[in-house]
C-alpha cells in the first residue's frame, strides 16, 4: 500500500528526511509505503477543522475506519468526494447523471446500495486549512486596518475641533 504524508509529518516525526520516500510505515497496524510528501502549506479542503495527515487510497478505507466499512454498510457516511465539473457542465446535469448511476447499483446491489443515499450539491464555503505561518496573515491584516481606521477617526476627529474652534472666534 502506498501513501502522502503531510508536509508537518515529515517534519515532525522524519525530521524533514529526504530518505522517507520508500520507508515503510505503519497505520493502524498496516505497512503503508510513503510515495510522497505534500508541499507545505498544502491541507486539502478541511472536513471539520482537522488538518489531514495521511492520505490513502480510498480502496484502504478499512485501514482508516475500522469501525466503518464505507463500501458495504449502508449507515456508514464518511466518504465525501470533491470534483470539478467538466467545462459546460451544470450541476442538475451532474446530479441526473449520477441518480441514474445510483439506481444502477441499487438493482445490482440491493443489499448494499439499496438503503444509500447520493447528492450532488454545489461546493460552497469550502475551507482551506492554514498553516501556521498563513493563519498569522488575516490577524495581521485585521491589526493593520483596525489601526489605519483609528488613525482616520482621529484625524477627523482634530479637524471637525478645529473647525468648531475656527467658528467660535
Amino acid at each position: 500500500m502506498k501513501t502522502v504524508i503531510s508536509y508537518r509529518m515529515w517534519q515532525r516525526e522524519f525530521g524533514r528526511n529526504t530518505a522517507v520516500l520508500g520507508r515503510s510505515i505503519r497505520l493502524n497496524g498496516t505497512a503503508f509505503t510513503v510515495v510522497g510528501v505534500a508541499p507545505r502549506g498544502f491541507d486539502g479542503v478541511s472536513a471539520g477543522g482537522l488538518a489531514t495527515e495521511v492520505w490513502m487510497p480510498s480502496a484502504m478505507f478499512r485501514v482508516g475506519y475500522r469501525y466503518c466499512d464505507a463500501l458495504t454498510d449502508p449507515g456508514c457516511t464518511i466518504v465525501r468526494l470533491i470534483g470539478r465539473l467538466a467545462p459546460g457542465a451544470t450541476v442538475q446535469g451532474a446530479r441526473s447523471e449520477v441518480d441514474g448511476l445510483a439506481s444502477q447499483l441499487a438493482r445490482a446491489y440491493p443489499d448494499v446500495y439499496g438503503e444509500r443515499r447520493i447528492s450532488v450539491d454545489a461546493l460552497q464555503g469550502a475551507v482551506h486549512a492554514l498553516g501556521e505561518d498563513e493563519a498569522r496573515v488575516p490577524v495581521l491584516l485585521a491589526a493593520s486596518v483596525a489601526a489605519v481606521l483609528l488613525i482616520a477617526c482621529a484625524n477627523l476627529a482634530g479637524l471637525l475641533l478645529a473647525r468648531g474652534l475656527a467658528r467660535t472666534r
